[in-house]
Protein backbone atom coordinates (compact mmCIF):
# COMPACT_ATOMS: atom_id res chain seq x y z
CA UNK A 1 0.00 0.00 0.00
CA UNK A 2 1.01 3.53 -0.83
CA UNK A 3 2.61 5.95 2.05
CA UNK A 4 -0.67 8.34 0.81
CA UNK A 5 -3.00 5.72 0.54
CA UNK A 6 -1.91 5.28 4.17
CA UNK A 7 -2.15 8.73 5.17
CA UNK A 8 -5.99 8.67 3.40
CA UNK A 9 -6.76 5.91 5.34
CA UNK A 10 -5.24 7.74 8.44
CA UNK A 11 -7.45 10.71 7.71
CA UNK A 12 -10.60 8.52 7.23
CA UNK A 13 -10.16 6.59 10.89
CA UNK A 14 -9.49 10.40 12.40
CA UNK A 15 -12.91 11.24 11.46
CA UNK A 16 -14.34 8.20 12.52
CA UNK A 17 -12.76 8.32 15.64
CA UNK A 18 -13.33 11.80 16.43
CA UNK A 19 -16.91 10.93 15.47
CA UNK A 20 -17.24 8.38 18.07
CA UNK A 21 -15.71 10.42 20.35
CA UNK A 22 -18.78 12.97 20.85
CA UNK A 23 -21.60 10.54 20.83
CA UNK A 24 -24.23 11.37 23.56
CA UNK A 25 -23.45 8.01 25.53
CA UNK A 26 -19.70 8.88 26.01
CA UNK A 27 -20.54 12.17 26.77
CA UNK A 28 -22.58 11.54 29.52
CA UNK A 29 -19.44 10.24 30.71
CA UNK A 30 -17.95 14.14 31.42
CA UNK A 31 -21.70 15.68 32.36
CA UNK A 32 -20.68 15.47 36.14
CA UNK A 33 -20.80 18.38 38.51
CA UNK A 34 -16.69 18.99 38.54
CA UNK A 35 -14.95 22.50 37.43
CA UNK A 36 -11.70 22.94 36.23
CA UNK A 37 -10.68 26.20 36.12
CA UNK A 38 -14.70 27.28 36.67
CA UNK A 39 -15.11 25.10 33.55
CA UNK A 40 -17.84 22.21 33.47
CA UNK A 41 -15.71 19.27 32.88
CA UNK A 42 -17.85 18.53 29.79
CA UNK A 43 -16.73 22.04 28.04
CA UNK A 44 -13.10 21.17 29.01
CA UNK A 45 -13.67 17.78 27.16
CA UNK A 46 -15.31 19.11 24.08
CA UNK A 47 -12.49 21.87 23.44
CA UNK A 48 -9.70 19.44 24.10
CA UNK A 49 -10.82 16.91 22.02
CA UNK A 50 -11.57 19.69 18.97
CA UNK A 51 -8.11 20.97 19.53
CA UNK A 52 -6.57 17.59 19.23
CA UNK A 53 -8.75 16.89 16.11
CA UNK A 54 -7.33 19.92 14.27
CA UNK A 55 -3.68 19.70 15.33
CA UNK A 56 -4.28 15.73 14.36
CA UNK A 57 -5.86 16.54 11.03
CA UNK A 58 -3.12 19.64 10.75
CA UNK A 59 -0.41 17.10 10.54
CA UNK A 60 -1.93 14.36 8.52
CA UNK A 61 -2.72 17.28 5.56
CA UNK A 62 0.87 18.43 5.70
CA UNK A 63 2.14 15.00 5.29
CA UNK A 64 -0.80 14.30 2.64
CA UNK A 65 0.42 17.45 0.39
CA UNK A 66 3.92 16.19 0.76
CA UNK A 67 3.53 13.05 -0.83
CA UNK A 68 3.02 12.20 -4.62
CA UNK A 69 0.29 11.94 -6.09
CA UNK A 70 -0.70 8.60 -8.59
CA UNK A 71 -0.71 10.57 -11.52
CA UNK A 72 2.85 12.09 -11.20
CA UNK A 73 4.96 10.54 -13.45
CA UNK A 74 8.98 9.98 -12.33
CA UNK A 75 9.81 12.87 -15.11
CA UNK A 76 7.72 15.44 -12.76
CA UNK A 77 4.96 15.97 -15.86
CA UNK A 78 1.49 14.79 -14.49
CA UNK A 79 -0.52 12.53 -16.35
CA UNK A 80 -1.95 14.82 -19.84
CA UNK A 81 0.24 17.39 -20.08
CA UNK A 82 2.27 18.17 -22.83
CA UNK A 83 6.10 18.87 -22.86
CA UNK A 84 6.74 22.71 -23.78
CA UNK A 85 3.38 23.96 -23.06
CA UNK A 86 3.13 26.10 -19.85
Amino acid sequence: MSNRRKIENGALALSIFGAILIVPPLLNVFNVEVLIFGAPLIIIYLFSLWILLIIATFFLSRHLSDSPTLEQNNDGFEAGDIEGEN
